[in-house]
């Protein structure tokens, strides 16, 4: 004998909403949620208005929970897409140039749009200067800093002479903490840090430093921060 299973009527499932759909002349419907994403993805004006057939509540086809994620989505996708055309086109920049000036502005900026750093300094090894100085930035009040040298006790400076890298995170050791300040300021806390040296024939003549305000930088982030410091140095000889 089979039995069957007993649901309280409480808890029993409610069958998919059906919409119609209003442009202040004609109503269309009723139509699955399905069908409605689909027409709201082919051009659908956001103004027409929809209401569940159950209900009788008219609310702008915008305002519909399942149409604002579907929107976001493709929002989202499609800044992706804007992004990565802009990354392509900013190194397809950078492998042209050859501007020194040129080369490190680019190289900073595809350095920082390619390990998603919020913040990014170039400081300039100078003739006549005991230390480098900082040329060119990125990120919400890092402009401020341009023209200052960093000091002569720092230690990420000391790595770069040594032609190392550095990866770190702010909250564990002072020196990231250090650059971690200088790179957010008062803007933000810059969680993690990452500075290479750009090389010279004879030493480096800069210093490429980020920092990210939503976690650390990653050991994976070492290669790609090389490749871009390697394409900007090929760019200086």
């Amino acid at each position: 004998m089979q039995l069957a299973t007993w649901v309280p009527p409480g808890d029993r499932p409610k069958p998919p909403p059906l919409w119609l759909v209003s442009d202040g002349f004609q109503t269309r419907g009723p139509l699955s949620t399905t069908l409605l994403l689909r027409s709201a993805e082919r051009g659908l004006s956001r103004q027409c208005h929809v209401r569940n057939v159950r209900t009788p509540a008219w609310r702008p086809l915008g305002l519909l929970r399942e149409v604002r994620a579907a929107d976001e989505s493709g929002f989202e996708r499609q800044r992706r897409l804007e992004s990565m055309r802009d990354l392509l086109g900013l190194e397809a920049l950078l492998r042209m140039s050859d501007a020194p000036r040129e080369a490190l502005s680019l190289g900073l900026d595809v350095a920082a749009r390619r390990l998603g750093a919020d913040f990014g300094f170039i400081h300039c090894f100078e003739r006549g200067r005991a230390t480098p100085v900082t040329r060119y930035a990125v990120g919400t009040g890092a402009r401020g800093r341009l023209g200052a040298p960093l000091l002569p006790n720092d230690t990420l400076l000391a790595v770069a002479r040594t032609r190392r890298m550095a990866i770190g995170d702010a909250r564990t050791h002072h020196a990231f903490r250090v650059a971690g300040s200088r790179l957010g300021g008062r803007s933000a806390e810059v969680l993690g840090v990452a500075m290479i040296p750009i090389g010279g024939d004879h030493g480096p003549v800069a210093m490429l430093e980020l920092g990210r305000s939503d976690h650390p930088f990653r050991a994976a982030d070492a290669q790609a921060l090389r490749a871009v410091a390697g394409l900007v140095a090929s760019r200086l000889s």
